[in-house]
């Protein structure tokens, strides 16, 4: 049986878990964040390489929809 533990779950990722690794050193704590988007805002953005963001295409589809998901909410 396959666990997978990582907020990079291909299954399930923890989108609040990612947020907080890999955009609150730019945008701040997800409890306070003002930045909000889709998915394919956010992918935008990263593919557009705006403020650095090109690093993070190696996130899937999956990931990237958990850390708007994760903004959606709070």
């Amino acid at each position: 049986m396959y666990y997978q533990t990582s907020p990079f779950s291909p299954t399930n990722p923890d989108g609040p878990a990612l947020y907080g690794m890999l955009c609150s050193g730019c945008h701040g704590p997800l409890e306070i964040s003002e930045v909000r988007g889709d998915g394919d805002d956010i992918q935008k953005k990263i593919d557009e390489d705006e403020g650095g963001m090109g690093a993070l295409d190696v996130l899937t589809e999956a990931e990237v929809q958990a850390i708007a998901a994760a903004l959606d909410s709070n």
